[in-house]
């Protein structure tokens, strides 16, 4: 990155999944560019540091996204038989609706595993689909705010 840097007139928030295991990158940290984890831990989205030693959860994006838009963008793949399956195996009347996806579909492994397929399908093309119908019900929604998505804000926009 540091040869890059030159290069970059604006800003760069580089965003990555946990692994459960430790990823070893160059990445650093400089006034323009620097790159943070998701780490979905206790209900609790926190942004570390790409070199952080904490990799426990795993953490996907699709695990810290809202859960009512996540139902929704869901809901916009009703012929296929994955997304179909996940969605009948929510308790709707349970549901957290202004929590995180990951926790507030509790969802068993098994249901986890199918909409893992559900992503993985089409080469990843439905993750690709998912994360537009998401991002229109994003822009749609009153209650849209993840502290998480703020954090990259304030990054980006400040001066």
């Amino acid at each position: 990155m540091q040869e890059d840097k030159k290069y970059i007139k604006g800003k760069v928030f580089c965003l990555t999944d946990t692994d459960s295991q430790i990823v070893n990158s160059e990445a650093k940290d400089y006034a323009n560019m620097v790159a943070r984890r998701l780490l979905l831990h206790d209900d609790m989205v926190n942004l570390v540091n790409i070199h952080s030693k904490h990799v426990s959860p795993a953490t996907e994006i699709e695990d810290c996204l809202s859960a009512e838009m996540f139902i929704g963008a869901l809901g916009q793949f009703d012929k296929n038989v994955h997304a179909t399956t996940v969605l009948g195996a929510v308790d709707v009347d349970n549901l957290n609706l202004s929590g995180y996806s990951k926790h507030s579909l509790n969802l068993r492994p098994s249901e986890e595993k199918t909409l893992k397929m559900f992503f993985d399908e089409n080469d990843g093309i439905n993750k690709l689909e998912f994360a537009h119908a998401y991002n229109i019900f994003y822009l749609f929604s009153e209650n849209s705010e993840l502290q998480w998505v703020n954090e990259i804000k304030e990054f980006l926009y400040q001066k």
